[in-house]
């Protein structure tokens, strides 16, 4: 079963994430964990469009994302399937589109988001990549909560 993780970074989201990845079968193979970098493309001044990040800053936060989430959570995963697990860092300019294209591509069976647990009326105002993940995913759905 090709099982895919959105990642967070920080927060209790990624406290979530561990959780589950401590009681998580065995048997349920290898983890994709991945990560989408929000691309922003803008006009600058003298009609210059600027890109961020750069190319350049991209690299850079690449690595630096990706031991991250090695350091954070591979050490909740069996050694046999930690082995096997891989990180991808993604840039895009809509990151719940380049997930369902991600998940399309490579066959996944499941997602794992986490969700913030924003209620009320504050939560009406927020975009959620859980809620948009549950509208489009062409996968089963694991939403974690704080």
């Amino acid at each position: 079963m090709k099982t895919v993780v959105a990642c967070p970074l920080e927060g209790p989201t990624l406290e979530s994430v561990k959780n589950w990845l401590k009681h998580r079968p065995m048997e349920d193979g290898p983890i994709d964990f991945v990560h989408i970098i929000q691309r922003s493309v803008y006009g600058a001044d003298f009609m210059q469009v600027v890109e961020s990040p750069t190319p350049e800053q991209f690299q850079v936060f690449r690595e630096a994302f990706s031991e991250n989430i090695r350091a954070q959570l591979f050490p909740s995963i069996p050694a046999d399937i930690r082995s096997a697990s891989q990180v991808h860092i993604l840039l895009a300019n809509d990151e719940a589109e380049e997930m369902i294209h991600y998940l399309k591509e490579n066959k996944a069976k499941l997602l794992v988001v986490g969700t913030r647990g924003i209620k009320g009326f504050a939560g009406m105002f927020t975009s959620s990549f859980a809620t948009k993940m549950m509208k489009e995913a062409p996968c089963d759905l694991l939403v974690l909560r704080p």
